[in-house]
């Protein structure tokens, strides 16, 4: 296979922390300007829904364009295709383009090793306490300012 009819993509997943200096990157058996959206969506190679936004230089400057027609051509940077992957969801039900594509995970135990240690939405613990009444945070606070108190630093200088 010619160098011409293989593209090299690159990309991040913001929500893996990812280093946009550092992408990943998966290859595609087509020649970079036909590359179309569709392509990518077709064969991403991670699980999940994704929104693909496309590494652009517009004037003198870069910015992260948004497809919305599945059938346009990739921009691309210096030849090279560079997109950020919002991860939408860790589902794979989607468009039938999404649902028919496996991402090459026949086995489920090596796709639960690969995902070891990444947060999914359902795992990641609620911002604050769900239980907390309003009103006994009123009362608190009418007491507040009769002592002083006193935290693990105050005790460690000695105040």
């Amino acid at each position: 296979m010619s160098a011409k009819n293989f593209t090299l993509l690159f990309y991040y997943v913001p929500e893996d922390k990812d280093d946009v200096d550092t992408p990943n990157a998966f290859g595609i058996k087509k020649p970079v300007d036909e590359l179309r959206l569709s392509d990518i969506k077709e064969q991403f190679p991670l699980e999940g829904q994704y929104h693909f936004r496309f590494k652009y230089k517009h004037g003198s400057e870069y910015v992260w364009l948004d497809l919305v027609n599945t059938n346009c051509k990739l921009p691309t940077v210096d030849g090279k295709v560079v997109m950020k992957a919002t991860r939408k969801s860790w589902s794979t039900a989607g468009p039938a383009s999404q649902q028919s594509h496996t991402n090459g995970y026949s086995n489920p135990s090596a796709k639960a090793k690969l995902l070891e240690g990444i947060d999914s939405p359902a795992t990641v613990p609620a911002a604050g306490p769900s239980h907390v009444n309003p009103m006994s945070l009123s009362n608190e606070r009418k007491g507040a300012g009769k002592e002083k108190k006193t935290d693990d630093f105050d005790d460690f200088l000695g105040i």
